[in-house]
């Protein structure tokens, strides 16, 4: 059984869709191909880090006062958590959530 699922893609992400389609059919007038049939399999061909999709949608602010107000974890499990989170930021990212703070605090 299919889906049918609208899907908003970024200008980058369409070019590469695009770049695929025009490659698989180029030279090639009896392919039956269509965006769709592209964008599935680079989805099933595609290895998605789960950690990665959640640090990029998670603001790491509001992660931390959800923390700090449960009553069941310690510091040092919070602290954990934190620096877990840091650890795969990675510097760039952290130095940018760092450079966030300084500035909301001037």
């Amino acid at each position: 059984m299919s889906k049918r699922l609208q899907v908003i893609l970024s200008d980058s992400a369409f070019e590469q869709v695009d770049k695929t389609y025009k490659s698989a059919i180029e030279g090639h007038p009896t392919v039956k191909l269509n965006y769709s049939d592209v964008i599935e399999l680079m989805i099933l061909n595609s290895k998605v880090h789960v950690a990665d999709i959640r640090l990029k949608h998670t603001d790491l602010r509001k992660t931390l006062m959800d923390l700090a107000k449960r009553k069941d974890l310690s510091v040092e499990e919070i602290i954990s958590s934190m620096s877990e989170l840091k650890g795969v930021l990675g510097k760039k990212e952290s130095k940018k959530l760092l450079k966030g703070e300084a500035e909301a605090e001037t």
